[in-house]
């Protein structure tokens, strides 16, 4: 059997997809964003005897959330939003497994959340794959790019190396969970970044 090469390379299963929406949509999208949403504190999840636990430490992951999937169901903004962005997430899963798995694989939707990250907000390396919740795929979609700092950066285990994941406003990224991806958000120096992420069981 012939190896594809290209295929061994771990950054290979890295992807990014750009113009996600339609200009007028992103605009929307990052008017609602910015003027509809209240934020909290995010959590750091911890797995203990096979349960789930949910943290605010502020020196592991210093950002702003707002889960989409628990929104006030009277409100139809939040309704729209959280709908019409899990079809985005969807697709973009089922592009990414179509491209790197001919054969493919069922999945679910584990959850959407709409994250804030303010000057100084960042979140240390981490996988986001775990016993409790054993996430597939992991996806961030950037909203914006008029900030400074926050790079996405994927490490490879038992090495040096890095990838930087330029910064492009409308640009989603979908990566496998698993240990062999750990990643950080670098501190924000300037500005305001938003983003949502997503993952697939």
């Amino acid at each position: 059997m012939e190896v594809d090469l290209n295929k061994t390379n771990l950054h290979y299963y890295i992807k990014t997809y750009d113009d996600v929406l339609p200009n007028n949509v992103l605009s929307s999208l990052t008017n609602i964003v910015k003027n509809h949403y209240v934020f909290k504190q995010a959590c750091v999840a911890a797995e203990k005897d096979n349960a789930l636990f949910n943290v605010v430490d502020t020196s592991i992951r210093n950002v702003e959330q707002v889960s989409l999937q628990t929104f006030n169901e009277s409100s139809l903004t939040s309704v729209h939003w959280c709908n019409f962005m899990l079809n985005q997430f969807r697709q973009k899963f089922n592009t990414y497994i179509s491209t790197v798995d001919p054969k493919g694989f069922t999945y679910r939707i584990e959850s959407l959340d709409l994250l804030k990250y303010k000057p100084g907000g960042f979140y240390k390396f981490h996988t986001d794959h775990g016993t409790v919740v054993p996430r597939t795929l992991s996806a961030i979609y950037l909203i914006n790019d008029d900030y400074e700092g926050g790079n996405l950066i994927f490490g490879i285990p038992g090495s040096d190396q890095i990838l930087k994941i330029e910064r492009v406003k409308n640009r989603m990224i979908v990566w496998p969970s698993n240990f062999l991806y750990p990643h950080t958000v670098e501190p924000i120096i300037k500005g305001t970044r938003y983003s949502m992420v997503s993952w697939a069981l």
